[in-house]
């Protein structure tokens, strides 16, 4: 008979007893190697108490966490994640990223954003389907790379195919980009007999960038998104338009 695995465990209700576990180790790693998450232990402790951590163990021991905010009623952000260094290039942080997302998606999450840090772990998280935010905004260049993921299905960005309608977004203020195409467009599709869109737009964006809503050849809407619609909101760093009226 096969030996079995050892087993893998996620928990989104970590104990006391692991927290003091993960504190444990994070103190070592920054006492012996000057690194880790150790002086962020206030916010990883506040996060724990608000039920947004969550955990990986492995024989019993917890090898890893995460903790994270909800930025809005859609949108969240992953603030820390770390796996002991003794366990890394194991799959844990995988795994446990994993089962986040899939929590979020059930929490009717649309977007999902982090600070790539180190600089390092960029690619792992475009191994788990995260993108680079797009250039546009000093807000974004913090020194780490900002990526994101959808998570739920969005309209696809193309070119004009002779739909009726379509929205434009370009990656700056109106008056910087009254001259030049737009960065991003969508052909927009409607619910028979109501304004809601068939599916959704989601993108990076910020309030003041130029967006434009054009029926045919002629210009419904051309000015800043926080200006352009009541159902058109900015939800931290992202665009989501589920209906036009």
């Amino acid at each position: 008979m096969a030996a079995q695995k050892p087993a893998t465990c996620i928990s989104f209700q970590p104990t006391k007893s692991q927290l003091d576990e993960i504190e444990k180790w994070l103190l070592e790693e920054e006492r012996s190697l000057n690194e880790g998450f150790y002086c962020n232990w206030s916010i990883i402790r506040n996060l724990y108490q608000k039920k947004q951590m969550a955990t990986v163990s492995f024989e019993k021991l917890t090898v890893g966490f995460v903790v994270w905010l909800y930025t809005s009623k859609f949108t969240a952000h992953i603030e820390m994640v770390e796996i002991n260094i003794n366990y890394r290039n194991k799959g844990f942080g995988r795994k446990l990223i994993t089962a986040l997302l899939d929590k979020f998606k059930k929490d009717t999450i649309y977007a999902v954003d982090l600070q790539c840090a180190p600089a390092e772990s960029e690619s792992a998280w475009k191994h788990m389907g995260f993108s680079n935010f797009p250039d546009g905004s000093e807000r974004w260049n913090t020194g780490n790379r900002k990526m994101y993921k959808i998570l739920v299905p969005s309209a696809a960005t193309g070119k004009h195919n002779g739909s009726s309608e379509v929205i434009q977004l370009w990656n700056a203020e109106p008056i910087l980009a009254s001259d030049r195409e737009p960065e991003w467009e969508w052909n927009v599709q409607f619910e028979k007999n109501t304004h809601v869109l068939v599916t959704p737009i989601i993108h990076p964006c910020l309030h003041d960038w130029r967006i434009r809503w054009k029926r045919h050849d002629k210009t419904l809407k051309d000015k800043k998104v926080k200006y352009f619609s009541h159902s058109t909101l900015v939800f931290d760093n992202f665009l989501i338009i589920k209906e036009l009226n």
